[in-house]
C-alpha cells in the first residue's frame, strides 16, 4: 500500500509539472504563475528570471555548501562521521573477539588444572 501511495504521489508531481510546462509553452515561453504579479521586466532585478551570472553564483554556493572544508561541508562531514563510526565498530568487534578468546583461554586453563 505504501508503494502505491509513493507511485501515486510521483505521478501527481509529473502531471503537475507537465501542466506547468504546458502553461509556460502556451504563454509564449513567458512564466505566468497565478497569484504572482511581475514587478519588473529587467532580468537582473527579477527573482523569477535566471541570468547566467545568477546561475553561476547558485552553483558556486551549492558546491561550497557541499564540499567546503572550512567549516566542513556536508560531504567531508559525512566522510568524517563515517570514518569515526567505522573505527568505533572495528574496536567493538575487536573487543568482543578478544573477550571470546579470553573466555576460551580461561576455560582451557581450568580444564588443565582439574
Amino acid at each position: 500500500m505504501k508503494r502505491l501511495a509513493i507511485l501515486f504521489a510521483l505521478m501527481l508531481i509529473m502531471v503537475i509539472g507537465g501542466g506547468l510546462t504546458a502553461q509556460i509553452q502556451a504563454s509564449g515561453g513567458e512564466l505566468r504563475i497565478p497569484g504572482i504579479i511581475r514587478q519588473t521586466n529587467d532580468p537582473n532585478a527579477s527573482a523569477l528570471d535566471v541570468t547566467p551570472w545568477k546561475a553561476e553564483q547558485l552553483v558556486i554556493v551549492v558546491l561550497f555548501i557541499l564540499f567546503s572544508p572550512f567549516p566542513p561541508g556536508l560531504i567531508p562531514m559525512a566522510i568524517g562521521i563515517m570514518a569515526v563510526m567505522w573505527f568505533l565498530d572495528w574496536q567493538i568487534k575487536r573487543t568482543k573477539a578478544g573477550a571470546r578468546g579470553a573466555k576460551s583461554q580461561t576455560e582451557l586453563s581450568t580444564e588443565k588444572s582439574e
